[in-house]
């Protein structure tokens, strides 16, 4: 394992950890935004939406370990491969919690998004 690889798996750490945070922080918002009976159903769209947000960083730091152990060409595709599957997965999984378990939108898709906001975060950087 080379030293990149190293560096790139704290960053993906760090990133989910910020990412389950941010999901658990929305979750709580949208509670208590608009108390009710649905509540937990729109707490349970924040954790979704983070859990599609952490799955694609997962498989993104899969990716990239996979990326660093190849050569430059099968590096690139397992790059781009993976951006394709994280892509489908996150259309699929929203399809399915927006469509099928009729999730409420708003909470999901700040969570997702706020999530992927982690990946600006400077955490763990230095200068």
């Amino acid at each position: 394992m080379s030293a990149a690889a190293d560096v790139f798996r704290e960053r993906v750490r760090r990133v989910l950890l910020g990412q389950a945070l941010v999901a658990c922080a929305v979750g709580v918002a949208a509670v208590w935004a608009v108390p009710g009976a649905a509540a937990v159903l729109r707490f349970a769209a924040a954790l979704a939406g983070g859990l599609i947000a952490m799955l694609g960083t997962w498989i993104l730091g899969v990716t990239l370990e996979r990326a660093d152990d190849r050569h430059t060409v099968m590096g690139q595709v397992w790059l781009y491969g993976g951006w394709g599957v994280r892509f489908l997965l996150a259309l699929i999984l929203m399809f399915l919690a927006l469509g099928v378990l009729h999730l409420p939108g708003a909470p999901l898709v700040a969570a997702f998004g706020f999530g992927q906001l982690m990946y600006a975060m400077p955490a763990g950087r230095r200068a």
